[in-house]
């Protein structure tokens, strides 16, 4: 029989393990502004579909190897290679401005 301490020590696992997946969402976050902000100084586009495809075979692989339903997987990649994008044009934006308003307070155009 299944006692409710099992139960409560698998909640703490899982609530452990979700804490883990928002630090490392927030930290690829961070990377993602940052490269953001690369992207608009190296005049690069955001959007690079090669690697968008790379990561959803890498996703799809693991997502093999880690007996998961692929389709799941996907969603979650999508879901957050979309927010990148945006976030990415947010720096991207930002760095611009940036180096419009550095580059008219010297008085050159």
């Amino acid at each position: 029989m299944i006692e409710l301490e099992d139960i409560d020590l698998v909640r703490t696992r899982i609530r452990e393990i979700d804490t883990q997946i928002l630090r490392l969402l927030g930290e690829r976050f961070t990377h993602v502004r940052l490269l953001g902000r690369w992207k608009a100084l190296a005049e690069l586009p955001i959007e690079n579909p090669d690697r968008d495809q790379e990561l959803r075979a890498d996703f799809l692989t693991g997502a093999r190897r880690a007996g998961l339903d692929p389709d799941l997987v996907l969603q979650v990649l999508e879901l957050v290679l979309e927010r990148s994008r945006a976030e990415q044009h947010v720096q991207a934006q930002r760095e611009r401005d940036r180096s419009s308003a550095t580059a008219g307070s010297d008085g050159s155009v």
